[in-house]
């Protein structure tokens, strides 16, 4: 005669449970998602070039970043390219962004004339178009300290 033990469950029980368990836990480990980000960024990143050190006298500027523009955030929407900008010490990257209406091409560089250095330690930040409001605007070059 075979005495029941203290918990007892039929065979198909067992094997019911065990199976809800094994499906409980593999349930979180078989998950597929598809994740799609859009950055957008609210503020406009900035990207610093070190200038080399040294006698130079002519802070050249770098040359552009090739920028991915991705979709546009609605209709009437143009993509204005970024540029480099004088910071007051070093050149900073301006990115482009979507602007609402039709975005004004940068013009060509205009010709400057540097001219002779006012002192050994002046240095020539050269001119440069800047995006101000909804028009681009000619920095012109000058002799820094």
């Amino acid at each position: 005669m075979v005495k029941p033990s203290r918990f007892w469950m039929s065979t198909p029980a067992v094997a019911a449970l065990g199976g809800a368990l094994a499906l409980t836990a593999l349930s979180g480990c078989v998950t597929r998602t598809r994740e799609v980000v859009v950055e957008r960024p609210t503020q406009p990143t900035t990207v610093v070039v070190q200038q080399p050190t040294g006698n130079n006298q002519v802070r050249t500027m770098p040359g552009p970043i090739n920028e991915i523009q991705g979709a546009a955030p609605g209709a009437g929407y143009s993509w204005l390219t970024g540029y480099w900008a004088w910071d007051g010490a070093r050149w900073a990257w301006q990115p482009g962004r979507w602007i609402q209406g039709t975005a004004p091409i940068k013009p060509a560089p205009q010709p400057e004339t540097m001219g002779a250095a006012p002192s050994p330690s002046h240095y020539y930040v050269p001119g440069y178009w800047q995006f101000s409001g909804s028009a681009w605007a000619w920095v012109p070059g000058s002799w820094r300290m």
